[in-house]
């Protein structure tokens, strides 16, 4: 099996999108997969807060990674830090498919928080 590093976003079936993905390639079967964390929207968020605000294009961290065939790909996204979205744009994506992410959304405690210093970066 190859693992190739790579920056991609991608939007799978599950209309979530994963970001800092490695592509695995197993020999045998043939078949592409990637690996890496989830995102979620705030209309994904179970219970989330009523007095809550989110920004139009916001998503969370999720706590969650996995594969996932390259076969469940529907699309390209680009999920950026706040200071990246504020400052600059990448032009290649339309503004439905650039969000915004300075939080985690720990699935488990099903709780919004901080996002650690380092940021999306691992």
């Amino acid at each position: 099996m190859a693992r190739f590093p790579i920056k991609i976003n991608l939007i799978v079936q599950h209309q979530r999108v994963s970001d800092f993905c490695l592509f695995s390639f197993s020999l045998d079967s043939n078949m592409a997969y990637f690996h890496g964390p989830w995102f979620v929207t705030p209309k994904e968020l179970t219970n989330p807060d009523p007095s809550a605000l989110f920004y139009r294009q916001e998503c969370f961290l999720s706590t969650i990674s996995d594969s996932n065939p390259l076969l469940s790909v529907v699309g390209k996204c680009s999920v950026l830090e706040m200071e990246e979205y504020q400052r600059q744009r990448a032009t290649q994506y339309g503004e439905t498919d650039v969000y915004v992410c300075e939080s985690v959304y720990d699935e488990s405690k099903r709780v919004v928080r901080v996002m650690a210093p380092e940021g999306l970066k691992k």
